[in-house]
């Protein structure tokens, strides 16, 4: 009669479980390593909306240049609701080292958009040059809107 040693098949058993579980941490590994590009145009509209929305202006401030900057200072300045009701569906159109990015969702504004740009290999939201009506001084100076397309 043929028999297997309870021994030696448990040996088997955990010896498999434990190739099945190297395999599993090495594919959790691959797929971390493969995750979210960091320094894409939808990543940084997404993260600088998302603050925006919370209004995180110091985090909103990573994202974007430094006119991008004097605007948030402003925006916290007169605690200013940027209307956006939800962050979904950002869809961008990237030539060379611009993008305008899409996006959903935001109060009377059907189909909003934001400019960046890449500035030392890093993708920024690119801020309008505005007069802010508030300052140290009650007044800023106009500045001429400038808005950058992809051409």
């Amino acid at each position: 009669m043929w028999y297997i040693d309870s021994d030696e098949s448990e040996s088997k058993i955990n010896k498999v479980m434990k190739q099945r579980l190297a395999v599993c941490f090495f594919m959790l590994g691959i797929t971390i390593s493969c995750g979210v590009d960091k320094n894409s145009p939808k990543y940084i509209t997404e993260q600088y909306l998302l603050a925006l929305k919370e209004k995180n202006w110091e985090k909103a401030k990573i994202y974007t240049d430094d006119t991008g900057v004097s605007n948030i200072n402003c925006m916290k300045e007169m605690n200013q609701d940027m209307g956006l009701t939800d962050v979904k569906n950002i869809k961008c159109e990237i030539k060379n080292e611009k993008a305008v990015c899409s996006f959903c969702c935001m109060k009377n504004d059907t189909n909003p958009s934001i400019n960046l740009r890449k500035i030392n290999d890093i993708w920024k939201v690119l801020g309008v040059k505005e007069t802010c009506p508030l300052s140290d001084s009650g007044y800023i100076k106009a500045q001429e809107m400038q808005v950058d397309s992809l051409e």
